[in-house]
């Protein structure tokens, strides 16, 4: 049975849990980015969402904070450590095992692990922290929100990508793609009044991604309650009459050198029920990344 988003509250925060993922490269690794080895970078990623459904209202906010370092650069491309900012506490250190991780980000922006035996030897600890077992892997649970008991440590380049900034190949009418959308835009630039350039592209949401998240929230409704599984299919079909639309737009800000400081997304969703009734979703995501001093973290 499909579950309705308009019933329960926690599919629209489902619903937006999954409704942003990084750019998606197209040409060659950003080449004005040219930090030094060891420089380290601040880097914080601000997520907002923001729905509506049947009358009523919902809204969520985050805010991720992680430190980044730079361990090597050549043609190929570059290695870097995605690691806890040094203000983060005990507790916040405890529910993710996925950090530190080191990525490589290749030179057609393809983003690989170079650490995985070492996560992999996280994983067991942590499940012992927490009173789980390996049979908890791949479950769904729910506490203020509903999280995964993940277990595959190839999940950490999902943990840190939104955060990258290394993928992107900058010049005015450069093509770039976005997950959960039609087709790649070309980049517009302008020069920015405090220096450095600015460059955005528009994009038309991808109806069957929406539709394939908000299925995958009806399978975890289902275990979260207790109910009889449900097949991801079963439940694409069973909404394929919703008609959904959208846009998003990316902004992405360089400094006089060509290093990027800031990327933002925004989407706005439209899906229109069978019944006639709408549910309207508004998403921000902002990643802004500093350079820190040296010895800092």
């Amino acid at each position: 049975m499909l579950h309705d988003m308009r019933e329960l509250r926690i599919p629209i925060a489902l619903f937006v849990l999954f409704s942003f993922w990084p750019a998606i490269p197209v040409g060659a690794l950003q080449s004005a980015v040219r930090p030094e080895i060891g420089s380290q970078f601040l880097v914080v990623m601000e997520t907002e969402t923001r729905g509506t459904a049947d009358g009523s209202r919902s809204s969520s906010s985050s805010r991720q904070t992680l430190t980044e370092r730079i361990i090597e650069r050549s043609q190929d491309g570059i290695l870097v450590e995605y690691d806890f900012h040094s203000d983060a506490t005990d507790e916040e250190r405890a529910r993710v095992w996925q950090l530190p991780v080191h990525v490589f980000i290749d030179s057609a922006g393809t983003v690989s692990i170079q650490n995985l035996s070492e996560l992999e030897s996280r994983v067991d600890p942590w499940l012992e922290h927490w009173d789980f077992d390996r049979s908890m892997c791949g479950r769904w649970l729910f506490t203020w929100t509903a999280f995964q008991i993940d277990c595959d440590p190839e999940s950490a380049v999902g943990y840190v990508q939104p955060l990258i900034v290394h993928q992107y190949q900058l010049f005015d009418g450069s093509l770039v793609a976005e997950h959960g959308t039609l087709e790649p835009a070309h980049l517009d630039s302008r020069q920015r009044d405090s220096g450095g350039l600015s460059y955005t592209a528009q994009f038309d949401i991808d109806p069957d991604v929406i539709r394939r998240e908000r299925a995958m929230a009806d399978v975890i409704i289902a275990e979260i309650y207790g109910r009889p599984p449900l097949d991801i299919e079963d439940s694409m079909e069973e909404r394929r009459d919703e008609q959904i639309s959208g846009q998003l737009s990316l902004t992405i800000e360089t400094d006089t050198l060509g290093d990027i400081l800031r990327i933002e997304r925004l989407s706005e969703t439209e899906i229109r029920l069978p019944d006639g009734a709408n549910e309207n979703q508004w998403r921000s995501q902002v990643v802004t990344r500093q350079p820190l001093a040296s010895g800092t973290d």
